[in-house]
């Protein structure tokens, strides 16, 4: 498991991947770092309220990672969205917080150094 993942686990995070991508890519690399995953998904806010409320997680302590278009109605309804630099302009208008990185190129150790050390 990627040690970023552990860490963020160890200190009490769950970790969701949620896409809308059909192709198994996605769910094997998630799998592959030991993270839920939940791919081919029509509508985020649909299954993430669902989801919510079955495991009985309030929204407020919601943190999304998101950068595209179908991802705005999620990070609207969440406690705080972040996204990439890259992400469609109409999600860094509406995001919490912009990390410097690309998609790809160091999101989650960006994200990682930065949370965790808002924690500390």
């Amino acid at each position: 498991m990627n040690i970023l993942i552990k860490q963020l686990k160890e200190n009490g995070f769950q970790i969701l991947v949620l896409s809308s991508e059909k192709n198994s890519v996605v769910k094997k690399r998630a799998e592959k770092l030991g993270l839920r995953v939940k791919h081919g998904v029509e509508s985020k806010i649909k299954f993430l309220k669902k989801f919510l409320s079955s495991n009985n997680y309030n929204k407020k302590n919601v943190i999304y990672i998101g950068n595209d278009i179908n991802d705005k109605e999620v990070m609207e309804s969440i406690g705080l969205s972040v996204c990439p630099s890259d992400s469609n302009q109409t999600i860094l208008s509406i995001s919490d917080i912009i990390l410097q990185s690309k998609g790809g190129d160091g999101v989650i150790r960006e994200f990682y150094d930065y949370i965790l050390g808002e924690m500390r």
